[in-house]
């Protein structure tokens, strides 16, 4: 409006001026450019020949022509359409979507790393658990051996081998049979050799028994300990590494209530041969009554220097005295391992195992040792006690 106002304001000074002003405007026209939209349009096709009728009509007059000038400029601001911002937003447009998906993407990985840090169950998919029948309570079984319904396991006595597990008792003592002295048989006068024949001949004899040695368990039959004692003595330092004479001191010991220096004997004995069965069963005989710490402390050294299943399977019954039942299960896992045709040695692995709460492994190492003892036609356990334990735990976790 200030606009139109101002025009009409000059429309009437223009009138004013007009005479004055005509030859003047008349002259600087060709040299001034005024501002209209003819001119432009004119001046954009100059190149194209000049029309008749448009340059027969009269000129406006200068005050006019501004006046329309400013009036066109005016109405055409007022209707320009308001469209640059519009045309802003659409350049921020991506921009702005760009920078919503950031932010999301922060709060999803924040969130992410909260449950990790606090409820980690939560991303981790669970396996299914198939329902188990109850278990039966450990307080069934009890502790000692003798009245718990787990059977008890064998003591190393049991697994001597065929030649003297015959001769082996209860009762920890030496099983020493006196053999006659060998007497040389005179060797045949040869004949002297053929040409390309082969010639065989004669090995060294048998190394002759030290006769102290049946003195000693004669006077052991006879209970004249102390005559038995310094005979073995005797043997002992003519031969250190006689096991004749240590078996001998160990039973002696034994008689006498001297658990210490029976246990000592026997491990001297294991040390010499880890595998000496007469020995192993000596001392499963003295565990209640020997220091178990040193016999443990004694069997792990031995173990160290050559393991062996028959020192293993020692070990494993030196826990299972004290109740001891996880190592007691370790030991007997171990003996078995080294050896696992042994019926004896899956039958005990057993008997631990059922102890420790673990009825479905031990079933199958009751299967195992009755599977063992049938093959070999012979077992140290109680075979119908090994089949009854397995028919009530296959009830149980079958």
């Amino acid at each position: 409006m200030k606009a139109l106002e101002k025009a009409a304001k000059d429309r009437g000074d223009a009138r004013q001026e007009a005479p004055a002003t005509a030859a003047a405007d008349a002259s600087a026209a060709p040299a001034r450019a005024e501002l209209l939209l003819e001119p432009l349009e004119l001046a954009a096709d100059s190149s194209s020949p000049p029309d008749p009728a448009a340059a027969a009509q009269p000129a406006p007059a200068p005050g006019a022509a501004r006046e329309q000038a400013q009036a066109a400029t005016v109405l055409q601001a007022a209707a320009r359409p308001q469209s640059s911002g519009a045309g802003a937003n659409l350049r921020n447009y991506p921009i702005v979507v760009l920078g919503i998906i950031a932010v999301l993407i922060a709060i999803g990985f924040a969130v992410y790393v909260a449950l990790q840090i606090f409820q980690p169950s939560m991303l981790i998919r669970q396996a299914p658990v198939a329902p188990k029948g109850p278990l039966p309570p450990f307080t069934q079984a009890p502790q000692p051996l003798t009245a718990a319904p787990v059977p008890a396991p064998l003591p190393a006595a049991s697994v001597l081998p065929p030649s003297v597990a015959g001769t082996a008792t209860s009762e920890p003592t030496p099983v020493v049979r006196p053999t006659p002295r060998p007497t040389p048989r005179p060797a045949p006068r040869a004949a002297a050799p053929e040409r390309n024949t082969i010639v065989v001949s004669r090995g060294s004899p048998a190394p002759a028994m030290n006769p102290l040695l049946p003195r000693a368990y004669a006077a052991l039959q006879a209970n004249r300990l102390a005559e038995a004692k310094n005979l073995y003595n005797q043997l002992l330092r003519a031969e250190p590494r006689s096991s004749d004479a240590l078996l001998g001191l160990a039973a002696i010991a034994t008689f006498e209530d001297d658990s210490e220096e029976a246990t000592k004997r026997y491990l001297r004995i294991l040390e010499l041969d880890p595998r000496h069965a007469l020995a192993q069963s000596g001392l499963i005989g003295l565990l209640g009554r020997a220091d178990p710490i040193a016999a443990e402390s004694r069997l792990k050294s031995l173990i160290a220097r050559e393991p062996s299943p028959y020192l293993y399977f020692t070990l494993g019954n030196l826990y299972a005295d004290q109740s001891m039942w996880p190592a007691a299960q370790h030991a007997y896992f171990q003996a078995h391992h080294l050896e696992p045709t042994n019926p004896d040695y899956a039958y005990n692995l057993a008997v631990s195992l059922e102890h420790v709460g673990q009825p479905q492994v031990a079933l199958r190492f009751y299967r195992r040792a009755a599977e063992l003892a049938a093959a070999k036609g012979h077992t140290h356990f109680n075979l119908a006690q090994a089949q009854e334990r397995i028919g009530k735990l296959a009830s149980q976790v079958e």
